[in-house]
C-alpha cells in the first residue's frame, strides 16, 4: 500500500542531521520510523530504538520498538562524560560513585576505589534492571 501510494515520490536524506530523514510530499520523517511503519504497518509508538546505538544504521535487524525509558537505557556515553565509563562519576574524596537511573530516579550503588569497579557495579545493575536494553556504554 505504501509503495503504491508513494511510487515515484522523491526521497532525500540529510547528512547534516543526526537521524537520517526523508521528505515525502514536503513533510520530513525520521527514516527509522518510516521503515518501522513499512515493515509492520503500525505506527512506531513511542520510540524505535537502534539496538547497536548507531542511529544511522537503519537496517531492519537493528530496529526495535521501545518506550522512551528503554530507549534511554540503550544510550551511549554522553558527550560530557569525562570518566570514559557509564554509570559512575568521580567524587570529592577521590573515590568513584556508581549510580543507575530507575523510573527517572537516581539509585546509589556504592563508592568504589577505581572507576572500573564502579562501572562493573553499574553494569551488573543495568543487566538486571534494563534487560535487553542495557548498554555498558
Amino acid at each position: 500500500m505504501w509503495n503504491v501510494k508513494f511510487a515515484g515520490v522523491g526521497l532525500c536524506g540529510s547528512e547534516s542531521e543526526a537521524y537520517i530523514t526523508i521528505g515525502i510530499n514536503g513533510v520530513r520523517f525520521n527514516l527509522h520510523r518510516v521503515i518501522w511503519k513499512m515493515m509492520t504497518g503500525d505506527d512506531p509508538y513511542p520510540c524505535v530504538d537502534h539496538e547497536n546505538t548507531n542511529i544511522r544504521d537503519n537496517t531492519w535487524d537493528n530496529l526495535r520498538l521501545a518506550s522512551k525509558s528503554q530507549n534511554g537505557m540503550n544510550a551511549r556515553l554522553g558527550k560530557n562524560n569525562t570518566t570514559g565509563f557509564k554509570g559512575m562519576s568521580k567524587v570529592w574524596n577521590g573515590s568513584f560513585m556508581a549510580a543507575i537511573t530507575i523510573n527517572r530516579k537516581a539509585v546509589y550503588l556504592g563508592l568504589f576505589q577505581t572507576p572500573q569497579e564502579a562501572h562493573a557495579a553499574y553494569c551488573k545493575a543495568a543487566q538486571e534492571l534494563h534487560g535487553e536494553f542495557w548498554n555498558p556504554g
